[in-house]
């Protein structure tokens, strides 16, 4: 009986760490705005949400800072729309008021001695793909979790 439920202990610990490895928090190991997020870590952590929530995420390295830093584009939708992407941004560039799916673009640190920008990027990263992933259903987001990092 005691193994039995050891095991059943296990198993039940093992799904909530693993959940938990996705938030900001339990990727980074620490609570969000406590200390600055060096900016390797956020675009690492959204690689791993991406191969996570490969539906729902696209993530795509679009240039460097000049201080070599990668920057990056997240894209968020439904499988469907992700798939449809280029359509979608087609239909928008002609007006075509029979395409349904907004896109928003969401951008965070402007300035590269900001740190609160990529902490809540993640977190609104995370809520998109988890909690508020119903926003996702007519709506491709489009977001640069750090626009200057240097």
């Amino acid at each position: 009986m005691r193994q039995c439920l050891f095991t059943v202990f296990l198993i039940i610990s093992g799904f909530i760490f693993s959940q938990s490895n996705f938030t900001p928090e339990g990727y980074l190991g620490y609570k969000i705005g406590t200390q600055f997020t060096r900016q390797d870590k956020v675009v690492s952590y959204f690689y791993e949400l991406q191969k996570e929530f490969s539906k729902n995420l696209l993530v795509w390295k679009y240039g460097e800072s000049y201080e070599k830093r990668d920057l990056i584009l997240a894209y968020f939708g439904t499988e469907e729309n992700l798939n449809n992407i280029e359509n979608i941004r087609k239909a928008h560039l002609t007006n075509d008021e029979t395409e349904k799916v907004a896109i928003v673009w969401l951008s965070y640190n402007g300035h590269g001695n900001e740190s609160s920008g990529t902490e809540a990027a993640m977190q609104t990263a995370f809520l998109l793909l988890t909690k508020n992933s119903e926003f996702l259903k007519n709506t491709i987001v489009i977001m640069d979790p750090c626009l200057n990092p240097d």
